[in-house]
């Protein structure tokens, strides 16, 4: 199949009880510049005697048309470069290896040197030409701190960054903190790539600060640099006609987008009951007669720290986003030898309060909290009741004060 990456496949299972299809992701693109168009003559000849299970990417199902062609963005690409006057960085998934030689070509056409920024996109760079898929000549390219060298009109740099995380190279460059390069007044810097769902505000504030360094950024809502690697509705119905599959599994989006190729897989043929829009965790068995979800197993995030390992319903994630929300409090209190608190209280804390603040609010909290344990100084109590009239107590009176609920734990020493 046809994707944004070279060598892309879908695959094709025979089983007893027919053929299952997993298309990977995957476009229409007739003419791309790296790699294969989708084979559709392939597709059929699988899919003469029937096709039992399709599991298709729904990426853009909720998009009407087609996804364009990585021919549109070269000429794009060349335009921009070779009017732009100063220096022009690219930021791109390092995996879109076509993206990389179309920036070469148009280098090339314009005199420039290319140089190529992020751990991860300068090793596909050397992956790629040792399989062949680049081809781009040795004196075009030039490391990032010998470019410093060479006038700007005569430099690119492509690099990662795109989806605006936080340590790659664009987003470095962008606040100045990245080794060789800084962004300039006037530099152009083209943003190759759409933002994947959740990515949106991430790559909103790395244009903001590209903007704010006095850089022209070109993205795909100005100017067409990017076309995505997955198919939109027209090419998702060439598909479906194609294949006929009898049940129908959409994969690969958010949950609208499932639902958005669920319902096109029926307006092309599957029955309602066919189509199965699973979750996370969700075990579809398919017999002969009759498909169905017969149970749910647990899924979800790990969370790993050193050698402890968590899911998201353990105690200690759901402690951890309390501490990141309020903090915690430690109460600290001397007790004698017969269990009874003695002296008083001291309170410090953690991601709870500016310490400008804390010397005022600590004193009435342990004001409050004396007064309190005073009242309870003659009653038989274990130490656990104490501590659950610490808690009790101090976590009323910062709630009442701050409006937040730090964690409040209380720590007992033997004087």
């Amino acid at each position: 199949v046809c994707h944004s990456i070279p060598d892309a496949m879908g695959i094709a299972l025979r089983t007893p009880l027919g053929t299952v299809i997993h298309t990977g992701d995957f476009r229409l693109d007739n003419d791309p510049t790296i790699g294969e168009p989708t084979d559709f003559g392939r597709m059929a000849e699988i899919a003469a005697d029937g096709v039992f299970l399709l599991m298709a990417d729904s990426t853009y199902a909720e998009n009407e048309g087609y996804s364009g062609s990585d021919r549109e963005v070269a000429q794009t690409l060349h335009d921009i470069i070779g009017n732009a006057e100063g220096r022009v960085l690219v930021a791109s998934f390092a995996s879109q290896i076509a993206r990389i030689q179309m920036v070469a070509d148009a280098a090339e056409a314009h005199g420039r040197r290319l140089a190529i920024v992020g751990r991860s996109m300068v090793n596909n760079l050397k992956i790629s030409r040792d399989l062949g898929h680049l081809k781009i000549k040795d004196e075009t390219l030039i490391s990032a701190r010998d470019a410093l060298g060479l006038p700007d009109h005569r430099v690119i740099y492509m690099n990662t960054g795109a989806q605006g995380e936080p340590q790659s190279a664009l987003a470095r460059m962008a606040t100045g903190t990245h080794n060789d390069v800084d962004i300039r007044e006037d530099d152009t810097v083209i943003i190759s790539a759409t933002p994947i769902p959740g990515n949106e505000t991430s790559v909103n504030n790395l244009i903001n600060n590209l903007v704010e360094q006095g850089a022209h950024v070109v993205t795909h809502n100005t100017r067409n640099v990017h076309v995505h690697g997955h198919a939109a509705r027209e090419e998702l119905r060439v598909i479906h006609n194609l294949l006929q599959p009898r049940h129908f599994v959409p994969i690969h989006g958010e949950y609208r987008m499932l639902r958005a190729h669920v319902d096109l897989a029926i307006e092309h043929g599957v029955h309602q009951d066919d189509a199965f829009l699973l979750q996370d965790g969700d075990v579809l068995r398919l017999t002969e007669d009759t498909a169905e979800v017969v149970e749910k197993i647990p899924a979800g995030h790990v969370f790993i720290h050193g050698h402890g390992v968590w899911d998201e319903r353990g105690n200690v994630i759901v402690e951890r986003r309390l501490l990141a929300r309020d903090g915690f409090v430690t109460v600290i209190l001397g007790r004698d030898s017969n269990g009874k608190v003695v002296g008083r209280p001291k309170i410090v804390s953690s991601g709870f309060v500016h310490f400008l603040e804390a010397d005022t609010l600590f004193k009435d909290a342990i004001d409050e909290l004396t007064a309190v344990l005073d009242q309870e100084s003659g009653k038989s109590l274990q130490w656990n009741e104490v501590e659950a009239t610490v808690k009790k107590t101090v976590a009323r009176f910062f709630s009442q004060r701050t409006r937040r609920r730090p964690t409040i734990i209380p720590v007992a020493f033997d004087v």
